[in-house]
């Protein structure tokens, strides 16, 4: 069950960043969904999920955006779950306020990563700091947003309000 869930979770956050790719156009660089599973597994999961999850989400993530250096995505990503995974189980971040700095310093990190990647492969430059601060923002209230509707639903069920 736990890997259906986490397959679905992945393939959801793919369709979803295409979907909003091809209909809000330019938007689409301020949101990344495709890093809430990485953060999700990260904050519940062990330092091991988080890994895989950020493996295969950032390798998916490669492929299916075609970027032009392969394996970027992932390696970030594999990284980021590793560490988050390692706070995750050393704190508590599944309350509000740790969900949004989670998401948020998670999503920074990321563009730091991103830009000093390209700069040791002599690529060109990544986003710069106003996109990336807007792009944690964004990711953070959609994190807040996602995991609280999560939470929800998974109360609901264990309650038998869906049988």
């Amino acid at each position: 069950m736990k890997a259906l869930n986490f397959l679905l979770a992945v393939a959801a956050a793919l369709f979803l960043q295409t979907m909003l790719g091809k209909l809000s156009g330019g938007f689409a660089r301020y949101v990344d969904l495709t890093l809430l599973p990485v953060v999700w597994y990260g904050i519940h999961g062990t330092q091991r999920s988080a890994m895989l999850v950020g493996f295969s989400v950032g390798l998916a993530h490669d492929a299916w955006f075609r970027l032009a250096t392969f394996g970027i995505t992932g390696f970030k990503r594999t990284f980021l779950g590793w560490a988050l995974g390692g706070l995750g189980g050393r704190f508590d971040l599944n309350r509000f306020a740790g969900r949004f700095l989670v998401a948020f310093a998670f999503t920074l990190a990321e563009g730091i990563l991103d830009n000093g990647l390209r700069r040791l492969m002599d690529l060109d430059q990544g986003p710069g700091w106003a996109e990336m601060l807007i792009r944690a923002v964004t990711t953070g209230g959609l994190a807040l947003v996602v995991f609280g509707a999560i939470d929800r639903f998974r109360g609901r069920r264990e309650r038998g309000r869906f049988r």
